[in-house]
């Protein structure tokens, strides 16, 4: 981690499920609330694409991906089906609530990466779980000054 940034380039899977720490205590804190499940999605969302991205440029140079299939499914993948399927619960509970847009909307990712998740064989339980299931916990977090 650089200045508050995430160096795409040499984070490490740990590093990412720490960050998502803070937003999973967000949501559970928040008591699930959309504006919560929203930042959690958009950080899931924004790591997925860049650790892609990191992915491919591994391929391009060495042959293989920078990280194996498993640990890049439990890291980055199903974390992130789990805050869509959350997210889509409390906006189908309410329609338009602080941008919860429109069911359907094509300019939505989420479907997307859904269906993607399913095309790589991952993510049973996130896919199948009962929503209720699938709700955050308090995670404990290590603040920067070691407290």
């Amino acid at each position: 981690l650089m200045e508050g940034t995430i160096d795409f380039y040499t984070v490490t899977l740990d590093d990412i499920a720490r960050i998502r720490g803070y937003f999973e205590n967000g949501a559970f804190y928040s008591n699930h609330g959309v504006d919560s499940l929203f930042f959690i999605d958009g950080y899931n969302q924004w790591v997925w694409q860049r650790l892609d991205r990191r992915n491919i440029d591994a391929m391009d140079t060495t042959g293989e991906t920078a990280f194996a299939k498993a640990d890049c499914d439990a890291a980055i993948i199903c974390p992130t089906i789990r805050a869509i399927r959350l997210l889509q619960a409390v906006c189908e509970a309410s329609p338009g609530e602080n941008g919860c847009g429109r069911p359907g909307d094509p300019s939505d990712p989420r479907p997307g990466l859904i269906a993607r998740a399913e095309k790589r064989g991952a993510c049973a339980a996130e896919l199948a779980a009962p929503v209720g299931t699938l709700v955050y916990e308090a995670v404990p977090v290590a603040v920067p000054w070691g407290a």
